[in-house]
């Protein structure tokens, strides 16, 4: 019986103790078995690393990583060196994804022979859902049809929204080209941010065939401090 392909999934943790163990639920309860969770733990100073050290006694598919604290990119990049999927999905620790994630992800990457898979996702609001749904005319993209979404990344046209294009999070990559052409994440300590959007500009450029699938599988957390830290330098970083 011919192997299924591998999914890394990666995720980086940094205080993240209320949520953390929502998200890691629905990794290690994926109705697709093939997967490698490494998760990266980037100097919590709550009991984050506690709660991920014992979902990872309990399945071996869990790889736990104690880093001094450098940032999200510097957390990526530390799970990507070990990396042995051939593909890549990256989940942040306070979000979460749909149990059946990974085998649709897998599925049209598979069936499509896709770089790229992507998907819609919900906003998590306190005590509200909101879901986001990405706004293209097709399901395939082939060529030059890639060359217009790796546009997207760098300026938008009229009402184009490049929001869920940007991030890593709601899609799967393929983990030849990120290593062939060593694609990483840039230092937070000098950029800033738009770490997520520097790196799909850099793997979009190598892209021949994207999947997007009609479904809202990533769950974003809003409002809980990760996404609304305020960066005073950021102005002259950019």
């Amino acid at each position: 019986m011919e192997e299924t392909p591998k999914v890394s999934i990666i995720v980086p943790i940094y205080n993240v103790e209320p949520y953390l163990r929502q998200c890691l639920d629905s990794l290690v309860n994926q109705t697709y078995k093939n997967i490698e969770i490494i998760c990266v733990d980037d100097g919590s100073v709550d009991v984050s690393g506690t709660i991920l050290d014992e979902y990872a006694k309990v399945d071996n598919r869990i790889i736990a990583m104690h880093i001094v604290n450098n940032g999200v990119s510097s957390a990526r990049n530390t799970a990507l060196a070990i990396a042995s999927g051939q593909y890549i999905m990256f989940v942040d620790g306070d979000d979460w994804i749909e149990p059946d994630t990974c085998e649709i992800s897998i599925s049209g990457a598979e069936k499509n022979n896709a770089d790229v898979v992507m998907w819609s996702y919900v906003r998590e609001f306190d005590g509200r859902s909101l879901p986001k749904k990405i706004s293209l005319c097709q399901s395939v993209f082939c060529g030059e049809e890639c060359r217009d979404l790796h546009r997207h990344m760098f300026g938008l046209i009229g009402n184009e929204n490049a929001d869920a294009l940007s991030t890593v999070w709601g899609k799967l990559y393929r983990n030849s080209i990120i290593c062939e052409k060593r694609i990483a994440f840039s230092d937070l300590n000098r950029i800033g941010t738009y770490e997520d959007g520097l790196f799909n500009i850099e793997y979009f450029l190598h892209v021949q065939k994207v999947v997007y699938i009609d479904k809202y599988l990533n769950h974003y957390r809003k409002n809980t401090g990760m996404t609304s830290k305020y960066r005073p330098k950021l102005s002259e970083q950019w």
